[in-house]
């Protein structure tokens, strides 16, 4: 039986592609992808020019594309599964056709890239030691604010940290609700991680909501809380 590879992609710079992941994308045929688009922009970007046939695999299609997918894997077909960027799963569509491979007894093979919640922790230096994820905000904002609200009842007592994404079209807002409800708490907020134009800023969430961020791009959002006071 043929194999599923779940392939990570880079954040923004297509250097961050791994060499396995290279090797892997060469030989395959089939790649189910989020956004097929991007997908064969980056293959172009690493002269990976072998014929490809593209499977879109966005949210909306995962379970109807699976049966398909699973039916090429046993017809002996390997198939790749990718993100627009980062690893499949992570707010990203992949879960269910992983797991429907996996009650088949078919082989998955993990080719692991670059974590927009790890890379984020990383480059603001918060102990990543423990955190929360919490993937996309409630698109309306009186259920974001309330979902926000509910972070430090969960993890006030410990040193932990809460990941999540945010639409570049309401940034400036949940910046904003972030500092009313923890304005002295340290926050932290990556756009476009790893590209040319990258942004890394860390203070006080009360003095961080006062910038005004650019409308575009693609943002994380980290909130450390803390006993102890971290260097500024």
């Amino acid at each position: 039986m043929a194999t599923l590879y779940v392939i990570g992609t880079p954040l923004g710079n297509s250097t961050d592609l791994s060499l396995r992941a290279i090797v892997i994308l060469t030989k395959l045929t089939y790649l189910a992808c989020e956004d097929t688009r991007s997908a064969h922009r980056l293959l172009m970007a690493r002269a990976i020019t072998s014929p490809k046939q593209y499977i879109a695999l966005y949210q909306e299609k995962e379970q109807t594309e699976t049966a398909w997918i699973i039916s090429l894997l046993q017809q002996g077909h390997d198939v790749g599964v990718m993100s627009e960027a980062g690893m499949p799963t992570i707010s990203d569509p992949g879960s269910y056709l992983i797991a429907a491979a996996r009650a088949l007894g078919i082989t998955v093979v993990i080719v692991p890239g670059p974590s927009a919640p790890a890379t984020a922790l990383a480059a603001l230096g918060f102990d990543g030691s423990r955190y929360l994820f919490c993937g996309y905000l409630p698109k309306k904002e009186s259920d974001a604010r309330k979902h926000i609200a509910t972070w430090g009842d969960k993890i006030l007592d410990k040193p932990y940290s809460v990941v999540c994404f945010e639409s570049s079209h309401r940034i400036n807002e949940t910046i904003k609700a972030i500092a009313q409800a923890y304005p002295h708490h340290e926050l932290g907020i990556c756009r476009n991680l790893t590209k040319m134009d990258e942004l890394v800023l860390r203070g006080q969430a009360l003095e961080l909501s006062e910038k005004i961020l650019p409308s575009d791009g693609e943002y994380t959002l980290a909130l450390f809380f803390s006993r102890k006071r971290l260097p500024r």
